[in-house]
């Protein structure tokens, strides 16, 4: 299971991210990207014909919509450190493969972990093969962020985020 949330997760978020980003020279799987790109192209029936632009076009725009909602959320959780988000966070347990943001990049957890200063967590930034370490005290779910009432966003934005990330990993859709 834990596979197949950071497949979609990358799916989701990675193509958005690349598209902000300056490509670097580091390895990063282009088959996530690939996919949510596929669901923006025309797409053909059975028969060899293209399906409806209005189709397309819906896709596209909530695309669009969901880069705009990201950015706002990154620029927002920016203007707080680590330690200030992470203690906005109550619950004590991290569910494995759920978006967190840390150090100004979104990760998912390994695994689940508890919440406290002994726990020692790896996570994986989205678009990376790298694996980072942050003591469990420190790990901040994205969907705890955006039910907080203490980061400002846009309620439309928040929607939103809070729409895509409980629809990749619906189990935040009920806090702990």
């Amino acid at each position: 299971m834990h596979d197949a949330i950071r497949r979609r997760l990358h799916a989701d978020f990675f193509a958005v991210l690349l598209l902000k980003s300056p490509i670097t020279s580091q390895r990063v799987n282009a088959a996530p990207v690939h996919s949510s790109f596929s669901r923006l192209v025309p797409r053909r029936d059975a028969a060899g014909a293209v399906q409806p632009a209005g189709s397309r076009k819906g896709r596209w725009r909530k695309w669009v919509r969901a880069g705009r909602a990201l950015q706002t959320m990154e620029e927002t959780f920016q203007a707080f450190d680590q330690k200030q988000l992470a203690g906005l966070i109550g619950r004590a347990v991290v569910r494995q493969g759920e978006l967190l943001w840390q150090s100004d990049c979104f990760c998912t957890a390994e695994k689940q972990y508890t919440r406290d200063q002994k726990t020692r967590a790896e996570v994986h930034p989205l678009g990376s093969l790298e694996t980072r370490r942050f003591i469990g005290s420190w790990l901040t779910p994205v969907s705890d962020l955006l039910r907080s009432t203490e980061i400002k966003m846009p309620e439309p934005v928040r929607r939103e985020l809070l729409s895509i990330v409980e629809d990749v990993n619906p189990s935040v859709a009920e806090p702990s």
